[in-house]
């Protein structure tokens, strides 16, 4: 199980290569760069005759590598990101936007090839620190996820007090208007009550005049 080549290139343009066998992987690996200079984090594989390829993509760099095919993917990618790692801390990332083909071997081919062997050496090692990150990261994300339900629910209390108080206001308007309305109810039927009184008072005044009971 062994890394035989790496190699980081920003589009078509190989900064740094190393290859541990011989075959033109540089030209399996070209085929294989994104040639957008920007886009998403991503990570692919692609078997190409007797070896794997892997590829991570990041800001604008691609990091390529060729494994033998019983590497396991998860070691590739481990090594991958270790690289980017590197790469983007060190003061080289200054020179990307305008560095020549392989420009940055010399600086770069010891980095590549020490970590080359690293992780060819201890597949199963960098298998466990990724299962180690994952968990760590699994961990991290139910500490935010814990964080933002307990956030909720301090706002969930304040939205119960408030409905408390919202329905105790209901209530009370509920009442109060009941009692407005029976009283309006009341005050309505006397009005109706004066009226038909009238209205009857008036008819028999009428009816007394037409039969000349009171003289006209």
């Amino acid at each position: 199980m062994a890394i035989v080549y790496c190699c980081i290139a920003k589009g078509h343009i190989i900064l740094a290569d190393v290859s541990l066998r011989g075959g033109d992987f540089q030209g399996t690996a070209l085929n294989l760069i994104r040639p957008s200079p920007m886009g998403p984090l991503s990570r692919d594989s692609f078997q190409r005759g007797s070896f794997n390829y892997h590829t991570l993509f990041n800001n604008g760099i691609t990091y390529v590598c060729a494994t033998e095919k019983n590497m396991d993917f998860l070691t590739a990618y481990r090594f991958l990101d270790e690289i980017c790692k590197i790469f983007v801390k060190s003061p080289l990332i200054n020179k990307v936007t305008f560095a020549h083909p392989f420009e940055l071997s010399a600086d770069l081919n010891q980095v590549l090839g020490q970590n080359m062997a690293d992780y060819s050496a201890k597949p199963s090692s960098g298998k466990l620190d990724a299962v180690q990150e994952q968990v760590n990261d699994v961990k991290n994300i139910l500490s935010d996820n814990l964080n933002k339900v307990l956030e909720r629910g301090e706002r969930l209390n304040d939205l119960i007090d408030k409905t408390d108080d919202l329905q105790a206001t209901a209530e009370t308007f509920q009442k109060t208007s009941t009692r407005i309305a029976r009283k309006m109810w009341w005050k309505n039927k006397k009005m109706l009550a004066i009226v038909v009184v009238i209205v009857i008072i008036i008819i028999i005044i009428i009816i007394l005049l037409a039969t000349n009971v009171i003289p006209t």
